[in-house]
């Protein structure tokens, strides 16, 4: 009877069997921002062409990404069955998978704080600092791939720059709940005291927190595995999932716009005559600033801050009674 080659301090269950089931909740996943993307594209409606076209890079790369995935898998599980010192063996496309997990969150968290942006009304000190603090994420986690190219062991390269992985995680757990406070805090500010608006403040508060929160959770669940077991690929297995995370995240916020509006419509059929002109200067900016995110034209020029002017084609649910 044959016998399968030991591979020393290598355990097969805690290293490529997670990184087998990490390939595998990530094609599901990839299939999730497939359907978004068509979603997506079916009903685009008035998204400017940037908008547009910053989808379609998300989806590009995803495929490339779940192209990556898939030939790692390949490569270890499948040419080296059997073959235990090439299963130690580190390879650049452990890198590049990383690199494009990287760009991928960089992509959607600039895409948010273009968002802070016009809802803080163009405050420069909250933006700036979201800004410093996703350049920072981004830097971080294009060092530690890096690095781990000149090594040949997998799990060393991974020991020995510790230290370096774990800050780029950290720094972006604190990036997603800085964007993401930031967001909640200023649409919370929006609301103007009527119910079918502060109903719309009240979904959009849900869906940025529901949103950010799966990304965040995938990012905390890599920190703690690449601290606990770096000797392990847990944190492999996180990563595999972390850029289909920040993808569906965003999908999900530009598909629910419809479903948002069409909700605001049927339910408030007869209060939308309201105009901004009617409207009390103290409440006009707060109905402004929830009409950056409301509004299908405005939520996708938010890309251009310049144009925030550009807000009002939507009017909220405010009953007449605040012009009186």
């Amino acid at each position: 009877m044959s016998t399968i080659p030991q591979l020393g301090r290598l355990d097969l269950t805690e290293t490529f069997g997670i990184g087998y089931i990490g390939s595998i909740l990530s094609a599901i996943l990839y299939g999730i921002t497939c359907i978004q993307a068509f979603h997506y594209f079916r009903g685009v409606g008035k998204d400017p062409v940037n908008v547009k076209a910053l989808v379609l890079l998300l989806l590009v790369l995803d495929t490339v990404h779940q192209g990556f995935i898939t030939a790692l898998v390949y490569h270890y599980l499948v040419d080296n069955f059997n073959n235990p010192g090439e299963l130690e063996r580190n390879t650049w496309a452990i890198a590049v998978e990383i690199i494009i997990t990287a760009v991928i969150a960089f992509i959607v968290v600039c895409f948010l704080v273009t968002r802070l942006w016009a809802l803080s009304g163009k405050n420069k000190i909250v933006t700036g600092v979201a800004s410093v603090l996703t350049v920072t994420h981004l830097v971080m986690n294009l060092i530690f791939p890096i690095k781990t190219l000149p090594y040949r062991n997998i799990v060393s390269g991974a020991r020995e720059l510790k230290p370096i992985g774990t800050t780029g995680l950290a720094v972006a757990v604190f990036t997603n709940v800085y964007v993401s406070g930031g967001l909640c805090y200023y649409l919370q500010r929006g609301r103007t005291g009527f119910k079918k608006s502060d109903d719309i403040v009240t979904k959009l508060i849900a869906l940025v927190i529901t949103t950010g929160l799966l990304s965040t959770l995938f990012v905390i669940a890599n920190l703690v595995a690449l601290v606990v077991a770096p000797d392990k690929l847990y944190d492999l297995f996180f990563n595999f999932l972390l850029g289909k995370s920040y993808i569906n995240a965003l999908l999900t916020t530009l598909n629910a716009r419809e479903m948002i509006q069409n909700s605001q419509t049927t339910t408030s059929n007869n209060t939308l005559s309201t105009s901004f002109q009617t409207l009390k200067s103290g409440r006009s900016a707060k109905v402004d600033a929830i009409n950056v995110v409301v509004d299908v034209e405005a939520f996708s020029n938010i890309s251009s801050p310049g144009e925030q002017g550009n807000v009002g084609m939507m009017k909220l649910g405010v009953a007449r009674e605040d012009s009186r």
